[in-house]
């Protein structure tokens, strides 16, 4: 039996109660540490709410419309939307435990910034969905990307990276049409930050999110996504504050930052 915790001991900006009908409540066992993490802190701090995205978990409570395929004790991994204003008890950076929403083609992809976390996964996504990625990356990390399935990659910090880009045989093209999504909107509410980053609740891309987790959960579970190379550091919530400053200076390439909190 997984008991409810009474308390927790949390990373807050500057008590569990009920679980939400769609939500499981889990025990953090590690974090990972992002570059929002610091720019969240730095652009729009909500004094008071538990900070932190990523973790990996074990499932403690379920509220009562939470995913039929999830049992008390299972291992779970999941983001949620820490450091905000409207939930401020739900964070990653929780030793007791964040409340978590659970929930044919030939064309090129440029995934700028291949070697990060993201990109790794993108790449891997991409290649499965029948798409062809092309990736930049930072000099140490070309076979990194190439690893991971670009089939192409190229120095972002070549100042003819564009160029060389434009040129690269088959995938000649005048312009690059962006685009880009906050993925915080996966979760269905409104997206309490400050200037342009604010967004209006949408059901579509909870609704949306939810065929993706699902897609991606059976991948993970046929062994067709590799996690990206992980940096350990030092236990505990100092090792989190510790992670985010290292984010904060840009001294971390190719690799994800976890700590162990549990």
């Amino acid at each position: 039996m997984f008991a409810i915790p009474r308390s927790q001991n949390a990373l807050v900006v500057a008590g569990p109660g009920h679980v939400a009908p769609g939500m499981a409540l889990v025990r953090t066992v590690a974090v990972a540490i992002n570059p929002v993490d610091a720019k969240m802190l730095d652009y729009s701090p909500a004094v008071g709410a538990i900070h932190g995205c990523d973790f990996a978990a074990v499932v403690v409570a379920l509220g009562s419309d939470a995913p039929r395929h999830l049992s008390i004790g299972d291992r779970v991994a999941g983001a949620v939307h820490g450091n905000n204003s409207l939930e401020p008890r739900v964070g990653a950076f929780a030793q007791a435990g964040p409340e978590s929403d659970v929930t044919p083609n030939t064309a090129w992809v440029l995934v700028s910034g291949g070697s990060s976390a993201t990109g790794t996964r993108a790449i891997q996504l991409l290649k499965l969905a029948g798409l062809r990625s092309i990736a930049t990356y930072s000099p140490s990390n070309f076979a990194l990307v190439l690893g991971f399935g670009a089939e192409k990659a190229f120095n972002y910090r070549s100042p003819d990276c564009a160029k060389e880009i434009r040129l690269a045989d088959g995938i000649a093209r005048p312009t690059v049409r962006a685009s880009w999504l906050m993925v915080l909107t996966m979760f269905g509410g409104c997206v309490a930050l400050d200037g342009e980053y604010a967004c209006e609740a949408s059901a579509a891309d909870r609704a949306l999110s939810a065929t993706i987790f699902a897609a991606t959960q059976t991948l993970l579970g046929n062994g067709r996504i590799k996690s990206h190379p992980i940096r350990v550091l030092d236990d505990s919530c100092a090792g989190v504050i510790h992670g985010v400053d290292i984010i904060r200076t840009g001294a971390i390439s190719g690799q994800k930052l976890v700590v162990r909190v549990d």
